[in-house]
């Protein structure tokens, strides 16, 4: 927005003056359009003066004003706009915007601002322009702009920040305009947020000039242009995932949940109990892998606990539940197994896992054998069986089983591994036959789901006749052979998965 100017008109009425409501010596007071205006523009000041209280427009401009105090601006409660421009201002009192509740437009431009923080600009609740280029600013707290819920438009350009914390703009619902032009910005993933943030406003087009200084790969790149492949981010992902806990009467010393989260940056861990953050004390306690550590576990503890892995990518959130019981209690099941369909070579996994008091142990079986858990085949801790290379072999009924000293529990599931057609007979590379007897050309293929044979002549597919006989195993039956039945056979087997296919060369000589 450009800077507003005003112009008086050739006559203007001077304020009523009285000892609350004095023109400062030096400065122009006058009605205008807008409401009571005082005009102090480069007249040396160096701190503000006293302003009458009806004062809607202040425009102190190009003096040498160093800092405003807490006290400056109180009692200009009807004060719209404040123009502060070309002073010397390097610090704002905690408070000194206190008051100023109708105040719209505020003009800190070309002054030596460094830092703002919480209480910058409390209590500016209708400001809806804010004019900050050209200072010296390096550093804004995150909470800098929490009061600011009316600011649409806001001018950052030409100062000195290299970084803004995510949550910065998080309290301006309204906020439309933002402009971060020459400022030497370190594009990092800690700007993903920066960058997703700013291609959601209304006027995109302002954000267009707001690059990257560094680091020298992103050297001019508009923020807006940046993906999390060019910030080197990645969201958490986890490696470990909290699994409920059931403890008894007679609980354990110490209670564990295991959480860890790999990402780009390092994610954080944080642990919540029943969606509240959890304060770490010596009863929690949070281990440098993440883990939850409960000392002394008891009915208190009962709880779902989340944890939560974040960094300036994302992030992901996992829970598991303590339980606690005051009686033993025989095996339910929490997961159960379900008929499943994989591919051979495949992996694949059964869910099962229960809980109880004491903790049962699982078991696996396949038709009706314990199975031994192998490198191939393995039992999670939370009950699951994993097979990581499903084998034709692997077919069958699997049974999981949960057993504590109060009773056992079963379920089962079938297991169906599909594979591609496997020839258990093929023709002869060369059959030959005497014209007017009968040639046979066995074939037989195996697979899942059951392969459909079909027989080609010369690369054609055999036509339906009489003296063709496809046997129910696969096999060809040719019926008082011909001399023109002479060829190249093709055995094909198929199915959903796959094909494979066998030949014979059928030689008919004559009577």
């Amino acid at each position: 927005m450009a800077e507003c100017f005003y112009t008086l008109s050739l006559i203007f009425i001077l304020f009523v003056c009285s000892s609350s409501s004095t023109c400062p010596e030096h400065c122009l007071c006058y009605s205008a359009s807008e409401g009571p205006s005082v005009r102090c523009i480069n007249q040396g000041f160096n701190t503000i003066p006293v302003i009458p209280p009806s004062t809607v427009v202040l425009d102190l401009r190009f003096n040498s004003i160093q800092r405003i105090g807490e006290d400056d601006l109180q009692g200009l409660t009807n004060l719209k706009t404040l123009l502060l421009n070309g002073n010397n201002i390097s610090h704002i009192e905690p408070g000194a915007f206190t008051g100023l509740g109708n105040l719209k437009y505020l003009y800190l431009k070309d002054n030596f601002l460094k830092s703002l923080n919480s209480e910058t600009f409390f209590g500016l609740s209708s400001l809806n322009q804010l004019y900050l280029h050209n200072n010296k600013i390096e550093y804004i707290g995150s909470r800098t702009f929490q009061d600011l819920g009316a600011l649409e438009s806001l001018f950052l350009s030409h100062n000195k920040i290299q970084t803004l914390r995510k949550g910065t703009f998080s309290e301006l619902s309204k906020l439309n305009r933002v402009l971060l032009e020459r400022n030497p910005l370190h594009c990092t993933c800690d700007l993903l947020w920066l960058s997703r943030f700013l291609r959601k406003l209304k006027q995109i087009n302002s954000t267009k000039k707001s690059t990257c200084s560094t680091p020298s790969h992103l050297e001019h790149r508009t923020l807006v242009s940046l993906t999390p492949e060019d910030l080197n981010c990645s969201e958490p992902k986890f490696i470990k995932i909290p699994l409920d806990i059931v403890i008894s009467f007679r609980p354990p010393s110490r209670a564990y949940f295991y959480c860890q989260a790999s990402g780009h940056p390092t994610p954080t861990i944080t642990w919540l109990k029943n969606r509240v953050q959890l304060d770490t004390d010596e009863h929690y306690v949070i281990l440098d892998d993440g883990t939850l550590e409960i000392h002394q576990p008891g009915k208190d503890d009962e709880a779902t606990y989340h944890c939560l892995a974040r960094n300036s990518a994302g992030q992901k959130v996992s829970g598991a539940r303590l339980m606690y019981y005051e009686e033993e209690v025989a095996p339910k099941f929490i997961d159960t197994p379900e008929d499943t369909q994989v591919v051979e070579g495949n992996a694949v996994m059964l869910k099962c896992s229960s809980q109880g008091i004491p903790n049962p142990t699982i078991t696996w079986s396949r038709n009706s054998h314990r199975l031994t858990p192998s490198r191939r085949i393995r039992i999670l801790k939370s009950g699951a069986l994993q097979i990581s290379e499903a084998r034709r072999r692997d077919h069958g009924q699997y049974t999981c089983r949960a057993q504590n000293k109060v009773g056992y529990i079963t379920r089962s599931a079938r297991l169906v591994i599909k594979t591609t057609p496997v020839f258990s007979l093929k023709p002869a590379a060369v059959t030959e036959v005497v014209e007017g007897t009968s040639a046979s050309l066995s074939c037989r293929a195996d697979g899942y789901p059951t392969p459909a044979m079909t027989w080609f002549k010369d690369g054609t597919r055999l036509p339906s006749e009489e003296r063709h006989v496809i046997l129910t195993t696969g096999s060809l039956r040719i019926l008082l052979v011909q001399t023109r039945d002479q060829g190249m056979y093709t055995c094909q087997a198929i199915n959903v998965i796959g094909v494979r296919t066998a030949r014979s060369r059928l030689v008919v000589k004559p009577k």
